[in-house]
């Protein structure tokens, strides 16, 4: 079992093309394990841009960008690379050796219960959400 997770690891880190998995019932786009809209809305967010501004900087129509953002549109990555660096951001792809750790997290994982896990990415979800919304309030200017 932990060579087939590693297997499915060394695979989430070939980020050249992207690579399309399951998500809300549909099928979505993904380049190094993060969501293509995820990706593209977060550059244009830590950039401060809306959709209209993006759109502008890298040479398409808000609707390409709201279409990608939204997960209607699969883009290639050459539109990824152009959309992150019209929000002033780079992409970046690089190769490392798994962490040793991975194993014994994954076997420490795998005896938990599904109650377990699922707890346990709640619990994570929660403070993302968290963290993000602390975030937002700073960028705003509020406490």
């Amino acid at each position: 079992m932990v060579t087939a997770m590693r297997r499915a690891a060394r695979e989430r880190i070939q980020p050249f093309e992207p690579r399309f998995r399951e998500r809300d019932g549909g099928t979505l786009a993904t380049i190094g394990g993060m969501a293509i809209p995820d990706l593209v809305q977060e550059a244009r967010r830590r950039a401060g841009m809306s959709q209209a501004e993006l759109a502008r900087r890298a040479g398409v129509s808000r609707s390409t960008v709201a279409g990608i953002e939204s997960g209607a549109r699969i883009p290639s990555t050459r539109m990824v690379e152009r959309l992150v660096h019209g929000a002033g951001f780079q992409v970046s792809v690089s190769l490392a050796d798994p962490d040793p750790a991975t194993d014994a997290m994954f076997e420490r994982t795998l005896r938990r219960s599904p109650r377990e896990r699922l707890a346990d990415a709640t619990r994570v979800a929660r403070f993302v959400l968290h963290g993000r919304r602390e975030m937002e309030k700073r960028s705003d200017g509020r406490k």
